[in-house]
């Protein structure tokens, strides 16, 4: 008979039956059985097929058009649905624009937050990848500022690569097109490349999946608020069902209810029916995938989780990231039941993709009320401008020496200097001039002074920005980052109304300071120089040679593309590098310098040895200047060095100046090695160690040293070997007369220097020093006895400072100091003053004896550190009382925390690490760890380095982040939770326990197989860890996630397959994922369908087929219940009990009744179940196929065939036709009225 549809919110009775309220649901399931009854006079209410194009729907503003330029995101589609679910998604919608009049495409224009989208889709009918690529091009041609670009649409999964279900979204981390190759001998050749994701989109998408590792996805959200009022794009109410490769769908119907169901893939059923989110590659080819066969094959060739269209057309015209909603699974089953609510769980996470980016978006289109106040704009770059600023960012150009009159003016007459600056010439050089010399040739002078006198193009309006490595100076005043911070302080400081991406800006958090992300400084600096306009900019970086080499080879190509890039803007954008000659680094275009092959450059040199060299004979400094310069090579360096001994030699007299300068090496590095050994013989010993100890203090102190620090670093050497008063240098005194200034350059020989900063270290005079000493092996010949000429020579010259810092810490008045001091930590006022050197010593004494112990052993220095309260004087510089530590934690700790490996493998023979409670990190390992000391990790764990078995035991450990998982955890059971099999397998190797428990009672067997790692609960069983305990768990988990290989394993291992008889299953303190009254393996294999792990437990593990729990459920209810019907069938095969009742006396056929389970029912049936059976509350199998949470007409159908009687009673007075009223189930009301179901029975 026909049905009558109700949707009504009224109650309705008549004087024979009861009829139920009836209400339409929203979310997020569509029941095409929907509410059915008897109602004379039924309700209607209008209901969306599709999502309406209706201008007036409430739930989506109008707005009037923007600009063309305003829209920065295209959404392409490929059918009218996944169009319909753009629309959907969308916050606004907006008045159409002009196209381009080669543009075929039609758009809707609309808004998601902040976003300004335009949506396009390929013709009807059209589809493939030539098309698509067509739409992406026309696109392009009428929307020029697109900043990313989206594919969004439905595909075909591939479920043998993952745990796909229907409407699940793959995301395409890379595209493969799987129909590119060519036939060879009837054999198709694949020739697939993979297009990954451009950079901006794989940012993204990273950015959205780690933050959906710790929250919630609104994903569900969105398809209720976007979706909730469009019946058809909401979730089927269809069985989704997966058939296995090799059975092909019965011809003659769509659908596939004439399909062998017997023929289904087990799957484990998902508690949940939100949409997952899958990440992988995508196929994309010209034709439709219709054979499971292939495309098993397909998928596991290319590892590819869906198949798709349109995709490999559009990435290369418009590189965009591909998302798609899984509508089939890519076999001859494939119909349109589920393409809506795929195309709208597609939209969906599209939206919430945008949601998550902040584009660069042009000033025009961003709205009114989103646009920051002139206030909060000046406010956010100020606060930039603080985070960029760095100490001393100019303190290299200033220590430059200015250049000497009427030299280096020839620079900027110079033909390649002038087609630099020339304009027109610009498409061959790029804006690029590039000036090489040898070491010490006086690059740095030269680029000073061009840097100086420089005068922009355009005038005022021009901006010019320098910056100078400095090999000697801290991190960033050596380093690429510290370039990019510098330059973009003086940039935007020179134009603080330059457009900028404020919301980039504002991303840059205040404890940033010191992170800056390089990506994020190159980003905002590239948005700058492209911001320029009509102003111009000129960039002067000097000394690359000075920097990290690789850092260099990045930075030069990065400016490369940045030069194209302002080039085809029209911005004068130029850049001076200089530096020695570099063999590996060279650019594409530009001018280039070459300082010794210049006239001009050895005129310099002429004029500074006429102006310094102050002899006075006429002829003789005629003379002296010809093989000066004759010698120099075209090194200014050697030029000065080599005029000053000739000056000091003239001031005593100059009897013998022309044959002292036949004696000067005409080598720069052998010229330092005269300047140091000229006089050894003639030096006293202690002289000799100052001279030791200054260079050794300059080239391998941790960081450079203060004047102030210097002073007493010389002193305390000194004092060590008894060759000056035990009594500290009165040092505030000392720097204000000079003395210390002039120190450094007695005992340097003069080749060290103080740095023209506000706070002024102590370096070398230029970088070719250091070489000399280190790469030219200076030290061991200035020191042939020290054993400097080995490989040993890092080592012992720091062990020479660690003993500098020892006899320092020992100073009684130091000592004395450091008692004064309070063990909260506060230091007296006068000790920074008094005693300038003590901070270096308490945080770096350890770092040098780390160093040193290579060679040296340690142990001794170790303790007596500690002894002589070396953690005290550490806590008196620790700003941070939380990173100050107790004065008796244990040394193996602190040097873990410090991450002095050498040290902590020579504690290790002595100490145990173990848990220190008082600890920020509670135990020297995590300690290590949280602060990224690799190496310190593996001395720990007894490895020789941290790359164990070919494998970096810290990889992907994201250290501080990470350190909450550290607590009540010991360094075992915190890797057995985090699947670190390495460091697992290395704690075992030293000793670790497998059964010890942590600070939360767990073991790492239990921490373990709690987070699903099965590998490392192998390795722990393997090393006697005792299955006694969680045994029958660590079986749960394989039996939950069908693991059969390590159910096997267990089983051979002896896990126990159900709780022992007569022992209560105990309440286990941990939430586990399957439900709690599913107390055996086989109760959960069977729940969830894992028919091979059934058949292990039972034909190998020997376990009983009717297991019961502790409400004597039995696996075959589970099964039936779950609708797992190949499960059903093994367990029935195997001998389990149809007929086996649980303590409230339900039967398997009232499980699987009330379950609304038909082909279990059947089966049930038809192997002999009661289907009049009651259970102790005198239910029947009818009676609860009608009852709350069932009401399938199909089962009650079934049961009525069967000769269930339809009027029996509960002991409640309930029947089968009272629970289907009072549960709304219409379509089972109305056929047990129709089979003689009556009211009053």
């Amino acid at each position: 008979m026909d049905s009558i549809i109700v949707i009504s919110s009224d109650d309705e009775a008549s004087d024979e039956v009861t009829v139920p309220k009836f209400t339409a649901t929203l979310y997020p399931t569509r029941r095409d059985s929907d509410v059915q009854s008897p109602s004379p006079t039924p309700k209607r209410r209008k209901v969306r097929d599709e999502c309406s194009n209706d201008e007036s729907e409430p739930s989506i503003k109008r707005r009037h058009a923007l600009k063309h330029e305003d829209y920065t995101v295209a959404w392409i589609c490929a059918l009218a649905i996944e169009m319909a679910a753009a629309r959907a998604v969308l916050d606004e919608i907006h008045d159409t624009l002009p196209k381009d009049r080669n543009d075929s495409n039609s758009y809707v224009l609309g808004g998601i937050r902040q976003h300004n989208v335009v949506i396009a889709c390929l013709p009807i009918g059209q589809d493939g990848l030539v098309k698509a690529a067509d739409v992406a091009a026309n696109l392009h041609r009428t929307f020029k500022c697109i900043d990313i670009a989206l594919m969004v649409g439905i595909g075909g999964g591939a479920p043998k690569i993952a745990d796909l279900r229907l409407g699940d979204v793959v995301v395409g981390t890379r595209i493969m097109q799987s129909d590119l190759g060519k036939y060879v001998h009837d054999e198709f050749q694949r020739k697939a490349y993979p297009r990954p994701l451009p950079s901006k989109l794989g940012t993204l998408v990273t950015s959205l999946r780690s933050k959906l590792e710790l929250d919630v996805s609104r994903l569900p959200t969105i398809m209720i608020d976007k979706f909730g009022k469009y019946r058809d794009f909401c979730r089927p109410n269809l069985e989704d069902r997966l058939f296995r490769e090799t059975y092909r769908h019965s011809s003659g119907t769509s659908t596939c209810d004439k399909c062998d169901f017997s023929q289904q893939v087990p799957r484990s059923k998902r508690i949940s029916k939100d949409p997952k989110v899958h990440y992988g590659a995508i196929a994309s080819a010209s034709h439709l995938m219709k054979d499971a066969t292939k495309r098993d094959a397909i998928g596991k060739e290319l590892q590819v989780m869906c198949f798709e269209m349109e995709a490999a057309g559009i990435v290369d015209t418009l590189p965009c990231l591909v998302i798609r909603g899984i509508s089939d699974y890519s076999d001859s089953h494939k119909n349109d039941d589920w393409q809506k609510y795929a195309a709208a769980t597609a939209a969906s996470y599209a939206r919430e993709l945008l949601e998550e980016y902040r584009c660069r978006m042009p000033v025009a289109s961003r709205r009114e009320r989103d646009v920051p106040t002139g206030d909060t704009q000046a406010s956010i770059k100020k606060r930039f401008l603080e985070q960029l600023a760095f100490d001393d960012m100019k303190v290299r150009e200033k220590t430059i020496e200015e250049a000497q009159a009427d030299t280096c003016r020839w620079i900027t007459e110079h033909e390649s200097y002038k087609a630099w600056l020339d304009v027109t010439q610009l498409p061959k050089h790029r804006g690029f001039l590039w000036i090489r010399g040898k070491p010490g040739a006086g690059k740095s002078t030269i680029m000073k002074f061009a840097f100086s006198n420089f005068k922009p193009p355009d005038g005022k309006r021009g901006i010019s920005l320098s910056f100078f490595f400095n090999a000697r100076g801290t991190y960033l005043q050596k380093s690429v980052v510290g370039m990019y911070r510098s330059l973009l302080y003086r940039l935007l400081q020179k134009s603080m109304g330059l457009p900028m991406n404020l919301e980039q800006l504002h991303d840059i958090g205040p404890r940033q300071t010191e992170r800056l992300a390089l990506v994020t400084l190159k980003d905002i600096f590239r948005t700058a120089v492209l911001s320029l306009g009509k102003r111009s900019l000129t960039c002067f970086i000097d000394a690359l040679d000075e920097s990290d080499e690789q850092q260099i080879i990045e930075m030069v190509q990065y400016f490369e593309d940045l030069a194209d890039s302002s080039f085809q803007k029209g911005i004068n954008f130029r850049v001076c590098f200089s530096s020695r000659h570099y063999p590996y680094i060279e650019i594409r275009r530009g001018e280039r310098v070459i300082l010794e092959d210049l006239l001009q450059h050895k005129l310099d040199l002429t004029r500074y040895v006429n102006n310094r060299l102050r002899i006075n004979d006429p002829s003789l400094k005629e003379t002296m200047q010809l093989k000066i310069l004759e010698k120099a090579g075209g090194v200014f360096l050697w030029v000065k060095l080599v005029v000053d001994i000739l000056n000091r030699e003239n001031s005593r007299g100059g009897m013998a100046l022309q044959r002292r300068l036949a004696e000067i090496p005409d080598d720069l590095s052998k010229l330092f090695g005269d300047i140091l050994k000229r006089d050894q013989s003639d030096r006293s010993d202690g002289e000799n160690l100052e001279l030791l100890l200054c260079l050794l203090w300059i080239l391998f102190a941790k960081q450079p040293l203060s004047p102030q620090e210097f002073d007493h670093a010389l002193w305390s050497g000194l004092y060590q070997e008894q060759f000056i008063d035990e009594d500290l240098p009165d040092t505030p005194a000392r720097y204000r007369n000079g003395s210390i200034e002039r120190l450094i350059i007695s005992s340097s020989k003069g080749l060290a220097e103080l740095t023209r900063s506000e706070t002024p270290t102590v370096q070398f005079m230029h970088e070719s020093v250091r070489d000399f000493l280190l790469k030219d092996k200076g030290l061991s010949l200035l020191w042939p006895d020290l054993g400097y000429d080995s490989s040993d020579r890092d080592s012992l010259c720091q062990e020479r400072l660690r003993s500098c810092c020892h006899a320092y810490l020992q100073h009684h008045r130091v000592q004395a100091i450091i008692n004064e001091a309070s063990t909260e930590g506060d230091r007296p006022n006068a000790m920074e003053e008094e005693f300038p050197f003590l901070e270096y010593v308490s945080q770096q004494a350890l770092h040098h004896a780390n160093a040193a112990a290579l060679v040296v052993p340690q142990d001794t220095f170790v303790s007596q550190f500690f002894d002589l309260q070396g953690v005290k004087a550490m806590n008196l510089f620790q700003r941070y009382k939380a990173r100050q530590y107790n004065l008796h934690t244990p040394a193996l700790y602190v040097l873990a925390d410090q991450g002095l490996d050498q040290l902590v493998r020579s504690r290790m023979k002595t100490e145990t690490p173990k848990e220190v409670p008082g600890e920020r990190f509670r135990h020297p390992f995590f300690a290590a760890l949280v602060n990224g000391h690799k190496d310190t990790v593996a001395a720990l764990l007894g490895l020789p380095s941290a790359d164990f078995e070919g494998r970096d035991i810290t990889r992907g450990l994201k250290c501080r982040k990470d350190s909450k998982e550290f607590k009540g955890r010991t360094p075992l059971s915190w890797a057995a939770q985090t699947g670190r099999c390495e460091i697992v397998k290395a704690l075992l190797q030293n000793g670790a326990s497998p059964n010890e428990t942590d600070g939360e009672g767990c073991s790492p067997f239990f921490r373990a197989f709690y987070h699903d790692h099965e590998s490392i609960l192998r390795l722990l069983i393997d090393n006697g860890a005792e299955l006694e305990s969680y045994g029958t768990e660590a079986l749960n988990f394989a039996s939950y996630k069908g693991h059969e290989d390590f159910a096997r394993f267990l089983i051979k291992k002896g896990a126990a397959l159900e709780v022992p008889e007569g022992r209560l299953p105990r309440k286990p303190f941990y939430d586990p994922p399957w439900r709690h009254d599913l107390t055996a393996p086989l109760h959960i294999a069977s729940h969830y369908g894992h028919d091979a792990i059934a058949r292990l437990l039972i034909d190998e593990g020997g376990g009983s087929v009717d297991v019961r729990n502790i409400e004597r459920q039995t696996p075959l209810m589970f099964a039936a219940a779950a609708g797992h019907e190949a499960s059903v069938w093994l367990l029935v095969d195997r001998g389990a009990d149809v007929h086996a009742r649980d303590n409230p006396g339900r039967t398997t056929l009232m499980y699987a009744s009330k379950a609304g389970r038909e082909a279990v029912v059947r089966y049930l049936i038809d192997k002999g179940a009661d289907v009049n059976a009651r259970d102790s509350n005198g239910s029947t199998a009818l009676i609860k196929a009608s009852g709350i949470g069932c009401g399938d007409e199909a089962t009650a159908r079934l049961l009525l065939e069967s000769g269930a009687d339809v009027n029996l009673k509960d002991k409640f007075g309930s029947t089968a036709l009272s629970n289907a009223s009072k549960f709304r189930h219409g379509a089972v009301w109305w056929l047990l009225v129709t089979k003689g179901a009556s009211n009053s029975a």
